[in-house]
């Protein structure tokens, strides 16, 4: 419900800024139309700064927006000599490799307590990475505690049907990079998706389930860039 009253505000405010631009250009009071071409990169950059704060999109995807937003906006001033695409793809390596060493300088045991963390060899936490390969995983535990699945140039395939919540929520964070990951639910679980896909997509086939509000719920936090995540 918050991410959905989120989304309203957000289209509110736009609508808003849009509306109030282009009556001051009717009026002759301001030339929106001509800073709207100039300028409109740095809006996906306030909206990735946005996305970050609120939680509403994980790092990776935010830092993609932000970067796509912000080499734009350089295109515009003239500033990439290469143009676009020659600082385009550098970045992209950049993102990836700090979204992947980013977990790793998280769990260590002065910045995060070891203790508060899943055991890497305990199946109730779902733990993969595709790095230019396929993994195909099903899981039966009966505690599932959340996981965490990114697929770089490659593939996952998560199968939890045989799965049983150790509470009655958990949360996964699926990365997707140029790759694909696919995973398949009990027909008795709802399943909740945020996250902002950048070039990529994310597709809930759950949500046109009719699911009591309080069964096992799926929190999915997704990131798709040039990659694809399906739920089904």
């Amino acid at each position: 419900m918050r991410s959905t009253s989120g989304s309203s505000l957000w289209i509110g405010l736009t609508l808003l800024i849009l509306g109030t631009g282009w009556l001051l250009d009717a009026f002759d009071v301001l030339h929106f139309g001509r800073l709207l071409r100039m300028y409109w990169p740095t809006a996906l950059m306030l909206v990735a700064i946005a996305q970050y704060a609120t939680r509403s999109s994980g790092f990776t995807g935010s830092a993609m927006l932000f970067a796509l937003g912000a080499l734009l906006q350089l295109d515009k001033f003239d500033l990439l000599p290469g143009g676009f695409w020659s600082a385009f793809w550098p970045i992209v390596l950049i993102v990836i490799g700090v979204s992947l060493i980013a977990p790793y300088l998280r769990r260590r045991p002065n910045t995060v307590d070891s203790q508060s963390l899943p055991p890497q060899s305990d199946d109730s936490y779902v733990r993969q990475t595709a790095l230019f390969s396929g993994a195909e995983i099903r899981s039966t535990t009966q505690s599932l505690m959340g996981g965490e699945l990114t697929a770089v140039f490659g593939g996952i395939e998560l199968d939890l049907r045989d799965c049983q919540m150790a509470t009655r929520s958990v949360m996964f964070k699926a990365t997707a990079i140029f790759g694909g990951i696919e995973i398949i639910v009990p027909p008795t679980w709802r399943v909740v998706v945020t996250g902002t896909p950048i070039f990529g997509g994310v597709d809930n086939v759950t949500q046109h389930r009719t699911i009591d509000p309080q069964a096992p719920t799926l929190l999915l936090d997704v990131t798709a860039v040039f990659g694809g995540i399906e739920v089904r």
